[in-house]
């Protein structure tokens, strides 16, 4: 399936994008960012935009160094409205705003046409669609993680505070649900997540990984590798830790039997659960 470049765009600027009015000496210039450490990424969102890429000084000695490409002015405008139908609405609110202070002026003050093509916004009904496909691949590469569970098991996570937005990711990948995650500080907002992990998880890696940046394309092959699943031939219908009757969730275990099992193996203890596999 081919990527559709500027769904894809749409996805990286719903995860890493800044939509701001002018400054006060330019208030007609608008500007869209995109800011990360990405430069692959970055280079790839600017030479759809027609922009340079800028590499800036790190905010602390110790955190990687940034790259932006961005637009400003009429052109900006153009892109917001181009994407503004596709975007979540926290990102919608900032464009509404940022439009609502615009006012062109003279007569080269917008273009003769749009740069950009006006997107259709996504539902998540269906991943066949190449658009969504595009979009998820463009949002996970600015807020997806790739990893992988204590036991080697493949896990696709997104993380983000618009919650609406993660619920239209979970319904492509078709996780089962979204979960809300308190700030651990005050100042912080709570953030919505949404995970896959086994043998759907590694699908969608394998679907995703000609779309992503070096980093991410790193993170899959790792998480690929390491990834070697048993399953059982004839699973029990329920757990088989004498005297328990639950129904059988993975390696021959119930759900609380299995994580009781899962946390010994992630911290290192003597298991107390002996799965089937």
């Amino acid at each position: 399936m081919a990527l559709d470049p500027f769904y894809w765009l749409a996805g990286i600027l719903e995860g890493e994008g800044t939509f701001m009015s002018g400054p006060p000496s330019r208030p007609n210039a608008p500007v869209v960012r995109i800011r990360m450490t990405d430069r692959d990424v970055v280079e790839r969102s600017a030479a759809l935009l027609d922009r340079a890429v800028t590499p800036i000084r790190p905010r602390q000695a110790h955190y990687k160094p940034p790259f932006i490409t961005q637009l400003r002015g009429a052109e900006a405008v153009d892109l917001m409205i181009a994407m503004r139908p596709v975007l979540g609405p926290e990102r919608t609110a900032q464009i509404d705003r940022v439009l609502a202070r615009w006012s062109p002026r003279g007569r080269r003050s917008r273009p003769k046409a749009p740069r950009f093509p006006v997107l259709d916004g996504i539902d998540g009904s269906t991943s066949r669609d190449p658009r969504a496909l595009s979009w998820l691949a463009g949002l996970l590469e600015g807020e997806g993680t790739f990893s992988l569970t204590c036991d080697s098991y493949p896990v696709i996570s997104l993380n983000m505070c618009d919650g609406s937005v993660v619920r239209i990711a979970a319904k492509l990948v078709e996780a089962r649900s979204v979960a809300l995650r308190e700030a651990r500080r005050p100042e912080w907002r709570p953030t919505f997540v949404a995970q896959v992990g086994g043998a759907h998880a590694a699908e969608w890696m394998k679907r995703l990984r000609a779309f992503m940046g070096q980093r991410r394309t790193e993170a899959i092959d790792a998480a690929l590798s390491q990834y070697h699943p048993i399953r059982l031939i004839d699973p029990p219908l329920s757990c088989v830790v004498p005297g328990c009757s639950a129904p059988h969730r993975g390696r021959g275990l119930c759900h609380k039997h299995y994580m009781m099992w899962s946390r010994d193996k992630a911290n290192g203890r003597e298991t107390r659960i002996t799965p089937l596999r």
